[in-house]
């Protein structure tokens, strides 16, 4: 998996690269490829290409997703009566 980030953080395209396996591959690891939280106001944009192994380990298919977001450094009251567990 390849993600590429461009923001107010960061100096043109930044690019990493993660290696997923096992049986639960598929699913994106949110604990080190979050969209968030961000340290500077603006605009960002995050786009990840996924591949697919094919036979004897070579690529058979790409997708791509992205994403664009707004992150302002203005505080928003939340209030709620319901608790809602993770």
């Amino acid at each position: 998996m390849q993600r590429y980030s461009l923001g107010p953080e960061y100096k043109g395209w930044q690019q990493q690269s993660f290696v997923t396996g096992g049986p639960l591959d598929f699913e994106v690891d949110l604990s080190r490829d979050e969209v968030g939280p961000q340290k500077k106001p603006g605009e960002y944009r995050r786009v990840w290409i996924l591949e697919f192994g094919g036979i004897q380990g070579k690529v058979s298919t790409q997708r791509q997703l992205g994403m664009n977001y707004r992150v302002t450094n203005e505080d928003k009251e939340a209030e709620s009566s319901e608790f809602l567990r993770r």
